[in-house]
Formats: structure tokens, C-alpha cells, sequence
């Protein structure tokens, strides 16, 4: 999947979607390609889908850490005003 999703963004056309790809290209040529590695990119694409994986940076990762100290203190209850 990856060796397919490296090789979709290199070569599809801007905002095509994946089964538009798929069907432009055709599946017998993207197993051509992709299993049977008859031009020979296979070991590029997975290297280059490895290093874009391991570069990947979880931007939720950085939000764990409260900025002040009560952004994720409980909330304060009131109580209903009483007449």
C-alpha cells in the first residue's frame, strides 16, 4: 500500500482522486509496476514512503502540555441561582 500510495503522489494529476488513478492507469499496469517491479522503482518508492512516514510529525503530540496551567483543569461548577 505504501509503494502504491508513493507512486500515486508522484504521478497522479493534481486533485485526482486515487480510483480515478487507478482507472486511468489501469490495474494490470500498476501491478506491472508496482508487484512485479518491471521498471525497476520499487525499492525507491518504498524508501521514499519510509522517509516521509518517519518524518511525519504528530502535531496532537505537541498539544499535551497544557500552555497555562488551567486549560485542562476540571471545570467549575455554579449552581443554580436560588431566590
Amino acid at each position: 500500500m505504501g509503494r502504491f500510495m508513493q507512486y500515486y503522489r508522484e504521478n497522479a494529476k493534481y486533485l485526482e482522486r486515487t480510483y480515478g488513478f487507478v482507472e486511468r492507469l489501469g490495474i494490470e499496469r500498476l501491478r506491472d509496476i508496482l508487484i512485479e517491479d518491471k521498471e525497476g522503482i520499487c525499492a525507491r518508492l518504498d524508501a521514499e514512503i519510509n522517509a516521509a512516514v518517519a518524518a511525519y510529525k504528530d502535531p496532537w503530540l505537541e498539544a499535551v502540555e497544557p500552555v497555562h496551567a488551567s486549560q485542562f483543569a476540571e471545570p467549575v461548577v455554579v449552581a443554580p441561582a436560588t431566590r
